[in-house]
C-alpha cells in the first residue's frame, strides 16, 4: 500500500482536511482511496519529523544502541512518557497501525 502513490490533488485535499477536522475527511474504501490515504499518510509523517523533539533526539539514538531488547524498551518507554501529550498520542497511533 505504501509503494504505490495517490493522487496528488486528493492527497492533498485529504491532508488538509485531516489537520482540520478529521471526522469530515472523505475517506474513499476503493483500491484509490486506500492509496490516498497510505500517501496522506507518509506526508503527514514527512510534514511532521518533529514528533521526537529536536533536544531529545540524541537520547533516542542512544536507546536504540541498547544491545540487551528489555532494557532498550524499557529506555524507549521512559522516553515515551517524557514526550509532550500531543506528540505521544500521535506516535501511539502511529505504531498502532504499523503493528497491524
Amino acid at each position: 500500500m505504501y509503494r504505490r502513490c495517490g493522487l496528488a490533488s486528493r492527497v492533498k485535499e485529504l491532508v488538509k482536511v485531516l489537520s482540520t477536522s478529521p471526522n469530515a475527511a472523505p475517506l474513499e474504501a476503493d483500491e484509490q482511496g486506500v492509496l490516498d490515504v497510505g500517501s496522506a499518510l507518509k506526508q503527514y509523517i514527512r510534514d511532521h519529523q518533529s514528533m521526537i523533539p529536536e533536544g531529545e533526539q540524541q537520547q533516542w539514538l542512544q536507546a536504540a544502541v541498547i544491545s540487551e531488547e528489555r532494557s532498550r524498551f524499557k529506555e524507549y518507554r521512559r522516553l515515551l512518557r517524557q514526550l509532550p501529550a500531543d506528540n505521544r498520542a500521535t506516535l501511539n497511533v502511529l505504531f498502532g497501525h504499523l503493528y497491524m
